[in-house]
């Protein structure tokens, strides 16, 4: 075993005592984690806030046991690993962490070896805390979507982080990109690839994707949203498309269903860990060094890093403005 920790034993880390609506955020002193076999200790620098995080603060999973530290995207340095393992101590890494198990807001995580990415040195911590839950999703949600080259896709809620990542993604692979959004971040969604931008403000979107589309409909979806949204969905897609969703949406009528005959695909990124799949795990650790590769070439850019203290007034006020849709960009917890 080879270490090169502090020497506390405890540690700072942001919790919740309870799971609720209008949840509120703790600050708790926790036993640094010992590392066993097959783990690494990181020392954190970086934690990306998602709109996952502040949902699991309203109402949890059964796995959790209280106080239960939040925070899913994290990045850090290597600081103990077991036999010499890699990657090396010292090495900066990323990761998506398993849910069921307490989170990354904290100053140190134990984390399975096969789970961890190294971040490129060309890539700062504040920049590479962006890339997991919202770029590891929108490269699955093409993947599984598996379109062909000059098909047509639409990409709901093109600002969101999922969505930058998947514009880019999907305009890299050749895909014809729809999506939606305000009027005004038109100009920079149809910089990072998207042809056609709908304000779905002011315009009725079906209708709009219609024309677009010569009246066919879209060859796929990605879904950011979910509800009942989905169900009219179908109205915009063509006969045997697929939806992927990224989000729970609400049951649809068997006979829009037999109309259409979709394709309708679930999207679950830590799937992997709540199956304890470890194929889908490595998988992921896969797909993350493919993103910090491009990242660190420039073929993808980051969403904004919007700056949070570590502290846990200012992570639950950001959780919240999050879920309300006020934040532009990715926040981004810093521990340095």
């Amino acid at each position: 075993m080879t270490k090169t920790t502090s020497k506390n034993k405890t540690m700072k880390a942001i919790a919740v005592n309870n799971v609720c609506n209008d949840f509120k955020l703790v600050e708790v002193s926790v036993d640094i984690p010992e590392v066993n076999e097959g783990y690494h200790l990181v020392k954190i620098e970086c934690v990306g806030l998602n709109q996952i995080d502040g949902k699991l603060a309203q109402c949890g999973i059964d796995a959790w046991t209280f106080p239960h530290v939040l925070g899913l995207d994290a990045v850090g340095i290597v600081v103990e690993n077991s036999l010499g393992s890699a990657p090396a101590i010292g090495t900066r890494v990323a990761w998506h962490h398993n849910l069921k198990e307490q989170g990354v807001l904290s100053e140190y995580v134990c984390v399975p070896s096969h789970a961890l990415i190294e971040v490129p040195k060309s890539v700062t911590p504040e920049v590479a805390a962006t890339v997991p839950c919202a770029g590891m999703t929108a490269y699955l949600t093409l993947e599984r979507l598996n379109l062909h080259e000059d098909q047509t896709i639409l990409i709901k809620g093109g600002a969101s982080t999922v969505g930058q990542f998947a514009i880019q993604l999907a305009n890299n692979i050749g895909y014809r990109v729809i999506t939606t959004a305000k009027s005004e971040n038109s100009a920079w969604l149809r910089q990072l690839g998207a042809e056609h931008v709908i304000d779905y403000n002011e315009t009725e979107t079906q209708k709009s994707i219609l024309e677009i589309t010569c009246e066919r409909g879209v060859d796929a979806i990605v879904d950011t949203i979910g509800g009942k949204s989905t169900a009219k969905d179908l109205d915009s897609l063509r006969f045997a498309g697929s939806i992927a969703c990224l989000a729970p949406f609400d049951a649809i009528d068997n006979a829009r269903m037999f109309t259409k005959a979709p394709t309708i695909i679930a999207i679950s990124l830590n799937g992997a860990w709540l199956a304890d799949d470890m194929c889908g795990q490595l998988k992921m650790a896969f797909i993350g060094q493919k993103l910090f590769n491009c990242v660190a070439s420039g073929k993808l850019k980051t969403p904004t890093v919007v700056p949070v203290k570590f502290d846990p007034s200012e992570i639950e006020n950001g959780l919240k403005q999050q879920m309300a849709g006020l934040i532009k960009g990715k926040q981004v917890v810093s521990l340095k």
